[in-house]
């Protein structure tokens, strides 16, 4: 075994060899080399483990994709909701939605033309939320995302107010509402049970 140059250096005194045998130097070599390493292995499981847990596969945490419905025979409206769709999927997995919620759900109204498609991707949200546990954080934005469309269709706060007191149906303003949309069986069923 060839000793390394640096090593060499601190051997020897004023060009002379000291007295530490070579055997000494291959144990100290050996010793720092499996330090290292498992200084390397550490490090390396814990990025791994940093990796996959922000990634949250798997069954504690399941990845959740907002799927936007098909709207049919309008492109913009399809791309708006795609688009939305894929900044809500995307803001699911930073973790974002739960920390800034009335702007998540003024930025998908505003993105998206059509009001019923826009609730319809935010209770998907509020459900993945919920499903990863986050239940006030789903049930705070299935509030917001229902309040924001009686807001927007200029019903009178106390129509309003009602959506918070039972947050498991439809009031009869927003059924009067989601009535000519076909997606109006479909937010029925992303409100939670009873």
């Amino acid at each position: 075994m060839e000793i390394p140059r640096h090593l060499l250096q601190r051997l020897t005194t004023h060009g002379q060899w000291s007295s530490v045998p070579v055997f000494a130097v291959e144990t100290t070599l050996h010793i720092k080399t499996n330090k290292i390493m498992k200084s390397i292995y550490i490090a390396t499981t814990l990025v791994s483990a940093a990796f996959f847990t922000s990634c949250c596969p798997g069954p504690l945490c399941p990845s959740c994709k907002i799927v936007p419905p098909p709207t049919g025979t309008d492109r913009s409206l399809d791309l708006s909701a795609k688009l939305a769709a894929d900044a809500l999927t995307a803001s699911l997995g930073k973790g974002e939605i739960s920390g800034n919620i009335k702007g998540t759900v003024k930025k998908t109204y505003g993105a998206v033309s059509a009001d019923d498609v826009a609730l319809y991707l935010l209770l998907q949200a509020a459900d993945c939320e919920s499903r990863r546990g986050n239940v006030q954080a789903a049930s705070e934005l299935r509030t917001t995302a229902r309040e924001e469309l009686l807001t927007r269709r200029r019903t009178p706060s106390r129509e309003v107010a009602k959506v918070a007191q039972d947050p498991s149906k439809l009031t009869p303003k927003e059924e009067k509402l989601l009535k000519p949309s076909p997606l109006s069986t479909n937010i029925q069923s992303l409100l939670p049970a009873q």
